[in-house]
């Protein structure tokens, strides 16, 4: 509901407005009725209020210097004119949107009863200095406009607050990358007359700039001369809706500009998953519903912020645009996993007076692809929406899905085989978000859904209005389809229902999971079927019509056998080509090698988890021991990368699995900051049941004692082999059904 008093929104249970302070339930406000600016937040607060409801600090008013300096021979109509002409921030609500209240330093009202002390003035020469002080206030707010600053009036046309909400997490307590991002903001040497940049600081037990305390939450703003800290908060939960509306609202009432921005700073894990990590409260997330509520709780629910930005991972999808459509006019993010320098923050440095959110966003574009491709780091998506297209992909998003939907029973297969095939973002080995491109999907349609899919895909080149990436099948826009995490669909659809997006979308993303959980359609059987070893050195195997027809994905395993029976793997791939109903891949440097800096050398393992434009991306695990105060043993992936700059390949980075964290994890990109990662060579496992048919589920033997190596990654060499033709290898096909039913081939002896 509207106030009465500030015709703002607040809540339709509020006793009491957030803003102002007023009663809900008096309609009879007097429109007259007078306000202040608390001294200590900026808070709005009626005039008569003893205590500000937004800080809880007193009240501090000109009555009170007098009695506490002792001043005599003041009568109440000489108080209330020092009251009006030296606290020139009382004004009546009327004239809330124009006056000159948020332009005056209410510090300085101090000054005028000083001159009752000295002089014991008249009322006449009282009015003639309040005059005087008038027309002082209106040349200095005339040079101010002039220098950049603020006016009387108002902020100058152009003056920009961006506002960074940094939830420390890990990536600042272990890896300083939140002091990193802070340190680039202030070697940026942007405009301080053009931009101001706020900071609220909390979620890390440990910040690495001395300046930032660990003890509460801060606000700090960056000066001339680096980082100065302007206000303290209670510690409490960078999760909560009321924490980041605080902020909000504190930034709003002291740095008054023309234009707003806000950054979310941390991880990010979709829209299912929210954003953010809290390290002092379970690792508690900003969830899209809490997102909406503090843009709600704040000024931005009636002015828009010009950009909203994620410097966080896999927080670009349709559904996070939609929730944040009515509080900004841009949206600034990405589709995948961002690496651990998250963005370039020198952009700073090219805002200008002139400048729109739609022009500040390409610049974190442009300068994010400019950054990473001159660090040559590959897999990175950076988008730029505009948020007033986004209602016209959502029409069209619905046009599609109850296509689909209504044909979910003929066409399912070639539904599933789609989503399987769509880029998929955030996705390892054993982890998925069920995020994938929303454009490529409709794109990999049959032509049956022509008319919707290309409705779609304009409304999303319409959105996108800047788009950086070097992925095959990335576009600007994912959205949450289900399809790997099988439990947790209901939970999952349940958070989805609340974000009141897409009706026709949601029916359909129901009733698909119902079909991909319910009772099974097909039973594929490859007990009888064993690849074939060609004279090249490749392997192919011939699966039936029903097979063919029903599939959904393929992927193949290289495993080493070991003497005493059980199998290492070693490889995992997609890369094949399927000619009518026959599977071939080559087996040509599919051996990788770990060295150290002693010459020892072993196998290990690989997976491959991405195809660039001009790359490929594969995922080695390892692990990281930390021995300090606590012991702490951290499982990873490290990312080697074979590309045209790097044809022997690169190690560009690792990304940490934390199992009780839903956010994903940013890519820590510089090694320097890595400890020693321990590489695994011979995990063994047993591979096979008694009756000697593979097992989705491999055992571990924890008997056996595993090989492996521990060095620097700055110090370790990597490559790609052949596989050892003195070793007993053997290669399975996997093939998953329109279900996700994974069935396995025999295996067929590949060495030796």
């Amino acid at each position: 509901m509207e106030c009465k008093s500030c015709h703002r929104e607040i809540d339709d249970n509020s006793k009491t407005c957030i803003y102002c302070g007023n009663p809900t339930d008096d309609f009879n406000i007097d429109n007259t009725e007078e306000y202040i600016y608390c001294t200590e937040c900026g808070a709005k607060i009626v005039a008569s209020s003893s205590y500000c409801n937004s800080c809880g600090k007193k009240v501090r008013r000109i009555e009170d210097e007098i009695e506490e300096q002792n001043i005599p021979n003041i009568d109440s109509e000489e108080i209330k004119k020092a009251e009006m002409f030296n606290r020139l921030d009382i004004i009546s609500s009327a004239e809330y949107n124009q006056n000159i209240n948020d332009n005056i330093n209410i510090n300085n009202r101090i000054n005028y009863t000083s001159a009752y002390k000295d002089n014991n003035l008249d009322r006449g020469t009282t009015l003639l200095i309040a005059i005087m002080l008038i027309l002082f206030a209106i040349s200095i707010g005339g040079v101010l406009i002039m220098s950049g600053g603020f006016g009387l009036f108002g902020p100058r046309k152009g003056k920009k607050t961006i506002m960074v909400y940094m939830i420390g997490s890990n990536l600042e307590s272990q890896n300083s990358l939140a002091t990193y991002d802070i340190g680039e903001m202030i070697n940026s040497k942007f405009d301080l007359e053009v931009t101001d940049v706020v900071i609220y600081t909390g979620g890390a037990k440990q910040w690495q700039e001395p300046s930032i305390s660990n003890e509460d939450h801060g606000v700090y703003h960056i000066t001339a001369d680096g980082i100065e800290k302007v206000k303290s908060f209670e510690k409490d939960k960078m999760g909560s809706s009321s924490t980041l509306s605080r902020f909000l609202n504190y930034a709003y009432n002291n740095y008054r500009a023309d234009m707003y921005g806000l950054i979310l700073w941390d991880h990010g894990g979709g829209p299912i998953n929210g954003y953010g990590y809290d390290e002092f409260y379970k690792f508690d997330s900003l969830t899209l519903t809490e997102l909406k509520q503090a843009l709600d709780d704040s000024p931005f629910s009636r002015e828009k912020l010009e950009f909203i930005g994620f410097d966080a991972c896999l927080m670009s999808s349709v559904e996070v645009a939609s929730t944040i459509s009515n509080y900004s006019r841009y949206f600034v993010s990405s589709e995948e996993n961002e690496p651990g320098g998250g963005w370039d923050y020198t952009f700073l440095e090219s805002i200008k007076f002139s400048d729109d959110g739609k022009t500040i966003g390409k610049s974190v574009t442009d300068y994010y692809l400019d950054y990473y491709n001159s660090n040559f780091i590959n897999g990175i998506t950076i988008a730029l929406i505009d948020l007033e297209r986004i209602d016209k992909v959502e029409t069209e998003i619905n046009k599609l899905f109850n296509k689909l939907n209504d044909n979910m029973d003929s066409d399912f297969s070639y539904i599933s085989r789609t989503r399987s095939n769509s880029k998929e973002f955030g996705k390892t080995s054993d982890t998925s978000y069920d995020l994938i491109d929303l454009y490529d999907f409709a794109d990999k349609l049959p032509n049956k859904y022509s008319s919707e899919k290309e409705g779609l895909k304009s409304a999303i080149n319409d959105a996108v209005v800047n788009f950086n990436t070097d992925i095959n099948g990335a576009n600007g826009l994912s959205i949450y389809f289900p399809y790997s995490v099988k439990n947790k669909f209901e939970k999952s659809i349940k958070t989805y229902k609340t974000f009141g997006f897409a009706e026709d979308y949601l029916k359909f993303a129901s009733n698909f999971t119902s079909k991909l959980t319910g009772k099974r359609i097909n039973t594929f059987s490859l007990d009888n079927i064993t690849p074939v070893l060609n004279d090249d050195g490749s392997v192919k195997v011939t699966l039936s019509n029903d097979i063919i027809e029903n599939y959904s994905k393929i992927t193949y395993r290289l495993f080493e056998k070991l003497p005493n029976g059980n199998f290492v793997p070693r490889f995992q791939g997609n890369d094949y080509n399927l000619s009518g109903n026959t599977v071939t891949t080559s087996l040509t440097k599919k051996g990788i090698t770990a060295t150290d800096k002693e010459g020892n050398t072993i196998y290990l393992m690989a997976f491959e988890a991405e195809r660039g434009v001009d790359y490929v991306k594969y995922l080695i695990p390892g692990t990281i021991e930390e021995h300090g105060d606590d012991y702490t043993s951290t499982p990873v992936f490290v990312h080697f990368v074979v590309s045209n700059n790097n044809p022997n390949g690169k190690i560009e980075g690792i990304t940490k699995t934390e199992p009780d964290v839903d956010v994903s994890a940013k890519t820590i990109v510089d090694l320097d900051k890595v400890s020693s990662v321990i590489f695994m060579g011979t995990a063994q496992y047993k591979i096979f049941d008694e009756q000697g048919k593979y097992m989705q589920n491999w055992k571990v033997d924890p008997s056996e004692q595993v090989e492996m190596i521990e060095e620097n990654l700055t110090d370790i060499k990597i490559e790609f082999k052949d596989l050892d033709i003195a070793k007993e290898y053997y290669c399975i096909f996997e093939i998953q059904d329109s279900q996700s039913n994974a069935y396995s081939t025999n295996p067929v002896k590949i060495t030796k």
